[in-house]
């Protein structure tokens, strides 16, 4: 553990000192009416973030807004046409290339601008919040945050990179909700009358030529949250069995080996596969168009609420209440119905306290009942 912080600390110490040439050069200009985003964590907290965005969109729509994000959100963030420049960044790569870090910190720097925010309340010492830091802007927002993904010496360094920290008490407390306090800090209503912003339409559905159809989303980047495959193969058979809807399974290329074990055992003419081969966009429009959605706890139950649909999340306790259940305070049409069985162990931040059985999946998921979820299946089926 000594020799592991050690690293971290020294890893540390080497890219601060290597930052500091950036402000040694004169940054090119300096766009009075422009904000710069930094949003790099993963695609549900783009999600949750995009109703702020939109928010942000309409209250200064006579500045530059340029938004700094990950290659996956790069795509979708672009067909949104709510940003004004879109700059991918490669976070991995920040940490591994000095010549592709220089040239994206110094991309940041010398787009001066009046404000700059970092919507991320687990940030990210290297990657964001060094963005941050090098950045010229007047004004810059950010979360004072947790210690999951930085040590105690980086966050005391980085908090003094910011002008404005707000604190929110723990992880526990909702994303939207953590949102809405930075978007009244930066000016912008969020009580809880102002409604949720929908996504807008950001890719054609023509080509998967799908109609009366669920999407289910059996993976998820981690496969501790992910229920049971085998339960999912139940469950759709079921579902195939008491109803003449289609079900359309969706996911990352990493989850297309559990889409491909699923679709093979079921067989079915009313099974379609879509993993691995959609853009976030094209998966955003397909959910717009669906029935309902089953899923894990992943970005899908997020991109639900954001385009109006209904969804059923398997939900375990590791983060229960920071992502989902959704606060009941919130104006939005749907928001997702979490199934779950409570324990006392819950809000671990995932670090198991009960001794897990040999499978990988965390016992509190395991704990879920296919007859649990299918009762909120059935009650959907009627509705439609």
């Amino acid at each position: 553990m000594l020799k592991i912080t050690t690293k971290i600390l020294l890893s540390s110490l080497f890219f601060y000192i290597f930052d500091s040439f950036i402000k040694l050069s004169k940054n090119k200009d300096f766009i009075k009416n422009s904000i710069i985003i930094v949003k790099l964590d993963n695609v549900g907290d783009f999600i949750i973030f995009m109703d702020l965005a939109i928010k942000l969109r309409k209250k200064y729509e006579k500045y530059k807004i340029i938004l700094y994000t990950t290659e996956i959100c790069s795509e979708l963030a672009i067909n949104t046409n709510i940003f004004d420049e879109v700059i991918t960044v490669l976070p991995q790569k920040m940490t591994h290339n000095l010549i592709y870090r220089f040239s994206i910190l110094k991309n940041i720097y010398n787009r001066s601008a009046l404000k700059i925010i970092q919507p991320v309340f687990s940030r990210v010492f290297l990657t964001g919040d060094s963005l941050v830091r090098a950045s010229s802007a007047k004004e810059k927002y950010g979360f004072l945050g947790d210690y999951s993904r930085s040590i105690y010496f980086q966050k005391k360094i980085s908090n003094l990179w910011y002008s404005n920290l707000i604190k929110t008490t723990n992880f526990e407390i909702n994303e939207i909700v953590r949102q809405n306090k930075l978007g009244e800090i930066i000016g912008i209503e969020t009580n809880k009358s102002t409604p949720y912003e929908m996504l807008p339409i950001v890719s054609d559905l023509k080509k998967f030529r799908i109609s009366n159809y669920i999407v289910i989303f059996p993976g998820s980047s981690w496969a501790g949250r992910c229920w049971p495959i085998n339960r999912f193969i139940e469950l759709i058979k079921e579902i195939l069995l008491i109803s003449n809807v289609n079900i359309v399974l969706c996911g990352s290329i990493l989850e297309v080996d559990i889409c491909n074990i699923i679709s093979q055992d079921i067989n079915n003419e009313r099974l379609k596969n879509l993993s691995g081969i959609t853009t976030l966009s094209e998966l955003v429009e397909i959910i717009r168009g669906a029935n309902f959605v089953i899923s894990n706890e992943t970005s899908a139950i997020h991109i639900s609420a954001s385009v109006g649909v209904e969804s059923i999340c398997i939900l375990g306790g590791g983060h229960f209440n920071r992502f989902v259940p959704y606060p009941e305070n919130v104006n939005i049409k749907y928001k997702p119905i979490a199934v779950y069985k409570n324990s006392k162990c819950f809000n671990c931040n995932w670090s198991c306290t009960v001794n897990p059985s040999n499978s990988l999946t965390m016992p509190c998921i395991l704990d879920i009942s296919i007859d649990s979820v299918l009762y909120e299946v059935n009650k959907k089926l009627l509705n439609d």
